[in-house]
């Protein structure tokens, strides 16, 4: 998730989630790819609507 304000002064960004199949938490630093996390949420929304 990710903030800004309109006249760009102030943003902030933050992740909350498992990094790995391990369970390890994600960190400040860690990297994630942003599309196959709203695919993987997206597709679990709709499959649990059926």
């Amino acid at each position: 998730m990710a903030v800004e304000s309109r006249d760009g002064s102030f943003s902030w960004g933050g992740a909350k989630d498992t990094a790995q199949p391990d369970e390890t938490p994600m960190e400040v630093d860690t990297p994630f790819k942003i599309m196959p996390k709203l695919l993987g949420i997206l597709e679990k929304s709709l499959s649990q609507r059926l």
